[in-house]
């Protein structure tokens, strides 16, 4: 639960108003009033200390809190069912705190009469945690080993990156300009795409926005706050030469279908808060979408290890892994979410295999080969070529 002192109140507000516009604050109240809610929070039945012994809910609250879970599911597009049940119930409890409502049956009835409070619930569950340059041991790697790796040795045209559960965006813009300085005067030749996903249009919206509070740049150093941002009453914005190179939109990675031939993808500190089945399929949807020579990013708590036929570690400390390319190719389907995706990118015209990729690994692309492929189509109506540049399998199985 938290708490930030209401401005109005405060000798310097510069603090709480950063805290307040960060999202992540349940109760604005004066310094009389947040010792009055403490108070009476110490007595709330929800979040009274558990037993060491009791580690679940009561049987009986199963249903119900089922039951919030669809309705969330159904109103918001995001299902919770398969994120970490701990997760789920302290965020959960955090909202009836909020309401005054001490049992999960009283909130399944609020949720009916106030369908804003689903809106609430799911913001809630969706805190974002991120920051620019988050670990910054993770970029000087990606700088020196992994972006070196993309660009390779053929000249390629377009580099494309996806970041996962990107939150409000500092660490696609992260990316980005440390891209830009690793590229220098090379990045004028090269189509640079970057996409952010996240499933919450709040923070997507706050994303694209690409502006950011003074208390936002402390991991930046004065030279990039001066070269890539511009500042503005309250705090700094990403310029233009940085934010056109981003893409942002919503997107449920566990459902919706993901970018594709992509050089590398960040999903990073997302995998931590769902259960196995779940990380399993998401792992598998990022191994389908990236190119065969492309590389992911994991957080420094997550692993692929346990994937070893989709990855190959490169960098056990900062998670950082390369595509393994063999026999494991699934057949995949994506069931678009109850929200379309806001924006989508078509997969560029013509691209080369950096030097990692196998060799005689031919491409395909219909606008190279001057025919245009129909949507009902598979790969082998429209492709000539013996191994498909889109899909990676021989034309005749694909």
């Amino acid at each position: 639960m938290t708490f930030a002192q209401d401005p109005e109140t405060a000798k310097f507000d510069g603090m709480p108003r950063s805290a307040i516009d960060s999202g992540c604050i349940d109760f604005v109240l004066s310094p009389e009033k947040i010792a009055e809610e403490l108070s009476w929070m110490s007595k709330h039945p929800t979040l009274r200390r558990k037993s060491t012994d009791s580690h679940q809910e009561p049987k009986d609250d199963d249903h119900v809190f089922n039951s919030i879970l669809n309705l969330v599911s159904t109103s918001q597009g995001a299902d919770f069912s398969k994120y970490k049940p701990n997760t789920i119930h302290r965020r959960t409890q955090q909202r009836m705190a909020s309401l005054g409502i001490a049992s999960l049956v009283g909130y399944l009835t609020y949720l009916g009469g106030h369908p804003e409070e689903a809106a609430k619930l799911s913001n809630h569950v969706l805190i974002p945690v991120t920051e620019f340059f988050r670990n910054p041991e993770v970029f000087e790697d990606l700088t020196s080993t992994i972006y070196p790796a993309i660009v390779g040795e053929y000249g390629k045209e377009t580099i494309r990156i996806w970041v996962v559960a990107c939150s409000s965006g500092e660490e696609v813009y992260s990316l980005a300009i440390t891209l830009l300085e690793f590229l220098g005067a090379k990045a004028d030749n090269l189509h640079i795409q970057i996409f952010g996903t996240d499933i919450s249009e709040k923070v997507i919206a706050k994303a694209r926005s690409g502006i950011y509070p003074d208390s936002a740049m402390k991991n930046l150093s004065g030279d990039r706050i001066a070269k890539f941002f511009t500042k503005e009453t309250g705090g700094y914005r990403v310029n233009k030469t940085v934010r056109d190179l981003c893409v942002f939109a919503r997107q449920d990675v566990a459902k919706d279908p993901p970018f594709s031939n992509l050089d590398l993808i960040s999903c990073r500190n997302f995998l931590i808060y769902v259960q196995p089945e779940l990380q399993e399929k998401i792992i598998s949807t990022l191994h389908y979408a990236l190119n065969p020579s492309g590389f992911l990013l994991l957080g420094s708590a997550e692993s692929a290890a346990s994937y070893p036929l989709m990855f190959t570690p490169l960098n056990k400390k900062n998670k950082i892994y390369s595509k393994k390319i063999g026999n494991h190719r699934q057949q995949r389907t994506f069931k678009t979410s109850r929200t379309p995706i806001q924006a989508s990118v078509s997969p560029p015209a013509k691209a080369r295999p950096i030097a990692r990729a196998t060799s005689g690994w031919s491409s395909c692309n219909p606008a190279s080969t001057g025919r245009r492929r129909s949507a009902a189509r598979s790969c082998s109506a429209w492709c000539s070529k013996s191994t498909c540049r889109n899909c990676g399998r021989p034309v005749s199985t694909c």
